[in-house]
């Protein structure tokens, strides 16, 4: 456009010249001249709707990137909308959170508080623990002596198995007393050897079969002698007698008193075999001495 302005222009100027080589006078050439500005004004237009068309396509542009810059900006208040909630919910989360250390340290006291009672708790259990091994120990000795008294308290009995029983024909305990009685005697006379002279005379001061009588079992005889050394005089010549008779002569200890005995006598063989002096002690009879030096269970 503007280059049809130009040559438009230029067309003009070359009439205007030829016109002025035409007509000479004064009056002619200023109506000339005048002419000429206004073509050349007329001519000048167009430049200004090209900068006007510029213009509005640069308003244009401006009005596109304002725009974009408003629809920027909506989003940059969605964003600080969307920053402002988090905020808010960021500081909830902190007031939780600050809650949350609060109970943590309230309940951390409360641990520490624990933690110091469960201490003075397992001392004092520690304490009742050790007080029960004394007392269970306490408890053992005590049962352990008591033991050992109804040993002292047996030490004039001895135990008898193997003597048959004779049928009496009587019922009364009396009258099985006097037979049990008279066969342990006539057992001591005839099959250990002792006489029962004044000088030896053994007196017993009770004889009774132990449990009641059951077909075909030989009841055990226990009898309790009045003199000690009557006792151990029996027991020893039991100890001579021949290892293959069927009648034992045993020493009256409580049961748990004999389990403990029979657990000590592999020792108590293996001593012997060996030639050692073995012994149980007369007071603690559960305990074995071997050449005088105590042997534990």
């Amino acid at each position: 456009m503007s280059d049809f302005y130009s040559s438009g222009k230029r067309k003009s100027k070359q009439r205007s010249a030829s016109s002025s080589s035409e007509s000479k006078s004064p009056l002619d050439k200023r109506s000339r001249e005048t002419q000429d500005e206004q073509i050349e004004v007329f001519v000048e237009e167009p430049r200004g709707a090209d900068e006007v068309s510029v213009a509005l396509d640069m308003a244009l542009d401006v009005t596109t990137k304002l725009d974009e810059i408003l629809a920027k900006l909506g989003k940059l208040d969605a964003i600080e909308a969307t920053l402002h909630e988090l905020r808010q919910k960021m500081s909830s989360v902190e007031r939780e959170v600050s809650k949350l250390k609060g109970d943590v340290s309230k309940a951390k006291e409360r641990i520490d508080h624990m933690d110091t009672s469960l201490q003075w708790f397992n001392t004092e259990v520690k304490g009742i623990q050790d007080k029960i091994k004394e007392l269970n120990l306490a408890k053992e000795n005590l049962h352990t002596q008591q033991l050992y008294a109804e040993s002292y308290r047996r030490r004039e009995n001895l135990k008898s198995f193997g003597i048959e029983e004779r049928e009496t024909g009587a019922n009364s305990k009396d009258s099985e007393k006097v037979d049990t009685c008279d066969m342990l005697i006539d057992f001591l006379e005839n099959g250990l050897g002792l006489d029962n002279t004044a000088e030896e005379i053994v007196e017993l001061q009770r004889v009774h079969r132990l449990g009641k009588p059951v077909v075909g079992k030989i009841r055990p005889i226990i009898a309790r002698f009045l003199r000690y050394p009557d006792r151990e005089r029996v027991l020893r010549a039991f100890f001579r007698l021949s290892r293959e008779s069927e009648i034992k002569v045993l020493e009256d200890y409580p049961k748990e008193i004999i389990e403990r005995r029979r657990k000590q006598m592999p020792k108590l063989k293996e001593a012997k075999k060996s030639g050692l002096r073995v012994a149980f002690s007369k007071m603690e009879p559960d305990k074995l001495y071997i050449n005088g030096k105590f042997v534990p269970m």
